[in-house]
């Protein structure tokens, strides 16, 4: 939400709210999504499809809502959720003009409802935390506040200042989530090419990516499947029977090294795929995998904030456990053998030097990073949940080098493209090319599961 949208809502509620509590505003100022120019967004996921007699009393609850008629809004939100209860928006606007109204009960109501609905998630667990905040229930509110910095709520000056959040100010996770989003720079947007899809659609919402010698793509459906994409676009199966395979790496031999989320393993299959051996057992949701040119292989785990190592020899050791590990997702390595690992929970970009120590470098917008790798002396990022690629120096400057923070799958001059929750990241062997993997919503088939689909950055920098 822009701040020109946030005083057009604040102004065009104001003289209708004069006798609302001044903290009580601001968090309806954090609603303004409900003004038209904010649903224009194009290809949102999960937002309910609206009937036109629906949309018309939308309209007419908003109406109500830019006159601060909060209680003649909140009664046809009521019959709109009453008749739809899948509406996110319905619900979204029924919080908003119960929390106008000062009824903070029914307000939660409808922010918790938005949010389980995927509509407006940042701004409704936001709002959300607000109401739980002034009801004097601040674990939940912070709770909520988490639950919206991780959907990309990411300002910080507006949670600080919020009178709403007065009885949270104090709390250590609220002070330390605020000084995460204060380490999020804006990025400075660098035109580097165009994005292009390749190939047909996948089941699963996709895991890692890794790329052969001969410029074939290994690639891990999170679900039971590593598909192997050759140069020319046929898709075959290398592997299945996994229980959801994720992070995954070639090492020197061309053998493919692939963890098994689920089932806390990392196993390692022959160039053919046709022979695996288990490598490890017991690692913990383990996720990213990085090799050496020792063929040493470095594996994240989600499940015990930890980095393992796997030596050539076979045997085994934890190399750092941190609580600035949060899910560590993505890892990757430079030419000095400091290791990079992004975390899944709350989008920091961590180094880890040779001695073991943990140093936040950067803070990726969002809040859910994907996986990481290292090229031309800097780190590339996919922020999952801001639908967005970046680019950080080893100084921690981060540039935005791909989509532009709307869901969706369109392609064309990087800055431009849509991209949706890009996850894995992988350059071909010339450097010339990054490749990931995007969700792919198949609107024509609610009932289908997630899908993924490889997309690229052709570099001309």
């Amino acid at each position: 939400m822009s701040n020109h949208s946030e005083h057009r809502l604040v102004g065009a509620v104001a003289s209708a709210t004069r006798a609302l509590p001044i903290a009580l505003l601001i968090c309806i100022a954090v609603a303004a999504p409900i003004t038209e120019a904010q649903d224009a967004e194009a290809d949102a996921p999960a937002e309910t499809d609206v009937a036109a007699d629906t949309t018309a009393e939308l309209a007419a609850g908003n109406a109500h809502l830019q006159r601060g008629e909060f209680s003649q809004a909140a009664a046809i939100f009521a019959v709109i959720t009453a008749r739809e209860p899948a509406n996110g928006r319905a619900w979204f606007l029924f919080g908003y003009a119960h929390h106008g109204a000062g009824d903070l009960d029914l307000a939660l109501a409808g922010h918790l409802a938005a949010v389980r609905l995927n509509f407006r998630a940042a701004t409704a667990s936001y709002n959300a935390a607000c109401a739980y905040a002034l009801k004097g229930q601040p674990p939940l509110a912070v709770e909520q506040f988490e639950n919206a910095w991780r959907a990309g709520f990411a300002n910080a000056t507006l949670a600080a200042t919020d009178a709403d959040l007065a009885s949270v100010r104090d709390e250590p996770r609220f002070i330390e989530l605020l000084e995460t989003m204060g380490q999020t720079a804006a990025p400075e947007p660098v035109a580097l090419g165009d994005i292009a899809t390749v190939g047909d659609p996948m089941d699963g919402i996709g895991g890692g990516i890794a790329i052969g010698d001969d410029g074939s793509l290994y690639i891990a459906d999170f679900l039971t499947t590593i598909y192997k994409l050759d140069p020319e676009g046929e898709r075959t199966v290398f592997a299945t029977d996994m229980a959801v395979p994720s992070g995954i790496a070639i090492d020197s031999q061309g053998r493919v090294i692939q963890s098994e989320f689920k089932a806390d393993r990392v196993l390692r299959f022959s160039p053919s795929g046709d022979e695996v051996e288990v490598l490890a057992t017991s690692i913990p949701g383990p996720v990213g995998i990085v090799i050496d040119a020792d063929d040493r292989i470095y594996v994240t785990s989600c499940h015990s904030a930890s980095i393992h190592v796997i030596e050539p020899d076979g045997s085994q050791r934890q190399l750092v456990q941190s609580p600035l590990l949060r899910c560590p997702n993505g890892i990757t390595r430079d030419e000095g053998g400091d290791l990079y690992v992004c975390n899944y929970n709350d989008g920091m970009v961590l180094r880890i030097d040779d001695a073991g120590t943990v140093t936040p470098l950067v803070s990726i917008p969002g809040a859910n990073n994907g996986h990481i790798t290292y090229r031309h002396g800097a780190l590339w990022v996919a922020g999952m949940t801001a639908n967005q690629i970046f680019r950080v120096a080893l100084d921690g400057s981060l540039a935005l080098i791909g989509g532009t923070g709307s869901p969706g799958g369109t392609d064309g001059p990087a800055l431009e493209a849509l991209l949706f929750r890009p996850n894995a990241m992988a350059f071909d062997r010339s450097g010339e090319t990054l490749h990931w993997n995007d969700e792919v919503k198949i609107r024509s088939d609610p009932a289908s599961k997630r899908a993924s689909i490889v997309r690229t950055l052709n570099l001309r920098e």
